[in-house]
């Protein structure tokens, strides 16, 4: 699921989703990487996890 122009990542490898100082979106994969979801994605990404 593309959750950034530069980033496509797998929904399975997700875990969790926060928010930084400045209310964006943050995922974290299960390996520890941290990237951004841009505000073009977050309502694509948010029907697909249903949250």
């Amino acid at each position: 699921m593309r959750i950034h122009r530069s980033y496509i990542i797998n929904i399975y490898y997700i875990k969790k989703i926060s928010r930084d100082f400045a209310s964006n979106f943050i995922v974290q994969l299960k390996e520890g990487t941290e990237l951004p979801v841009s505000q073009s994605y977050i309502n694509h990404l948010r029907s697909v996890l249903e949250f």
